[in-house]
């Protein structure tokens, strides 16, 4: 099974590039925006580790109502995936082999 990397990389156009595209020169800038995902154990600790990644300039915090419904969907399967393993380490529930997932293909 692929491992899973939680950090995706976004495009976007620097603003600069914009300005650029207005006085008809055809040069784009683009930049990377990496996201990070985290899961924060202790909840009591959520606002102090909001405040902190606000404080630097270049990081934006995006709240679940921020996201999007596909990025919502998405993180709802994540979490209810590491539940499933995480129960499973525990030994509360059997998850299926590889091969077993295949053979249903």
């Amino acid at each position: 099974m692929p491992s899973y990397n939680p950090i995706k990389k976004k495009k976007y156009l620097h603003p600069k590039s914009e300005q650029q595209a207005n006085t008809g020169i055809n040069k784009k800038v683009i930049y990377t925006m990496e996201q990070l995902v985290l899961h924060i154990k202790n909840k009591s600790k959520l606002a102090f580790i909001k405040e902190l990644l606000k404080a630097f300039d270049y990081v934006e915090v995006l709240e679940p109502s921020q996201l999007s419904a596909k990025e919502k969907k998405w993180l709802a399967g994540l979490e209810e995936a590491v539940q499933q393993v995480n129960e499973h380490k525990q030994g509360k529930t059997h998850l299926k082999s590889a091969k077993a997932l295949l053979d249903e293909l």
